[in-house]
Parts: C-alpha cells; sequence; structure tokens
C-alpha cells in the first residue's frame, strides 16, 4: 500500500468523526459553516534510526487542519469545539487505526524528531478569517527507498 492510499486511510479516520468536509488538499474557496479539515504534506525526511540495511525508512509529516469561521456565535464555544475535535482525532491516531502495511507507525512521541501535536492559530481562507487548529501528523514509513 502506497502513500496516497494511507492517505486515503487518514481521510476515512476523519470522515468517521462526523466531520462534515475532508479534503486532501488546502481549501481554495472558504469553507462552509461547522468543521472543515485538510490533510496535506508539510515535509519527507530519512529516518535513520528506522532504517534497514538495504532500505531507508521515511519520516512522512502531514498537516491535519481544522477550520471552523472564528465569527460563529457563542463565540466562546469556538475553543471548546476545536479542543474536542482534536481529541478525538488523537484518540482516534493513537488507537488501533489501520493505515496501511507500510505505515511502521504514527511517531506519537517524537522519537524520530517530530511528536503528534497541535498548535491553534487563525488562517484567511478567500478574505474570511478562520480558527484552525493544525495538527502534526508523523507517520513512519518502512522501506521508502531501497539501497543500490
Amino acid at each position: 500500500m502506497g502513500i496516497e492510499a494511507t492517505l486515503v486511510q487518514v481521510r476515512n479516520v476523519l470522515k468517521k468523526m462526523a466531520i462534515r468536509t475532508v479534503q486532501m488538499v488546502e481549501p481554495k474557496a472558504a469553507p462552509g459553516s461547522g468543521l472543515t479539515v485538510a490533510v496535506y504534506m508539510n515535509n519527507i525526511t530519512p529516518a535513520a534510526a528506522a532504517s534497514g540495511l538495504n532500505a531507508a525508512s521515511g519520516l512522512y509529516v502531514y498537516t491535519i487542519r481544522i477550520y471552523t469561521n472564528m465569527l460563529q456565535e457563542p463565540a466562546e464555544k469556538i475553543d471548546t469545539i476545536l479542543a474536542n475535535a482534536i481529541d478525538k482525532v488523537f484518540t482516534a491516531l493513537a488507537g488501533d487505526v489501520d493505515l496501511g502495511s507500510n505505515v511502521r507507525n504514527i511517531d506519537i512521541f517524537g522519537e524520530l524528531g517530530t511528536p503528534l501535536k497541535a498548535q491553534a492559530g487563525y488562517v484567511e481562507v478567500n478574505h474570511l478569517m478562520y480558527r484552525s487548529v493544525d495538527i502534526t501528523l508523523p507517520l513512519i514509513i518502512n522501506d521508502s527507498w531501497s539501497f543500490g
């Protein structure tokens, strides 16, 4: 199973959480009401500690960005809604989730340098401001590149 199939599995995990829209790219148009999620690549690097003699494993880091309109009411509930969404994503990813046979594991504690984490902020999409959370998803992928 390749990285594309792995990302489909990530999308399926997120869709099971009753999130209205899960995109595999950052939105170009302003998201609608409720929670919208985008999954996209952050960086890829060889993972020496997870590699063998014949192939290098890779640390594939993706961003799961959760968007919600920052002008929705009641405004004081926005961060609670996002925190609950983060908890659901972390629970799903830390649990017995199958992301495919080539995924060694989700690097939850940052064994290879990048832990599973969430960072809140704001992002503008199509001239509208959204409250957002970027979840860093580090995947250790076995045998990404062969030697020789």
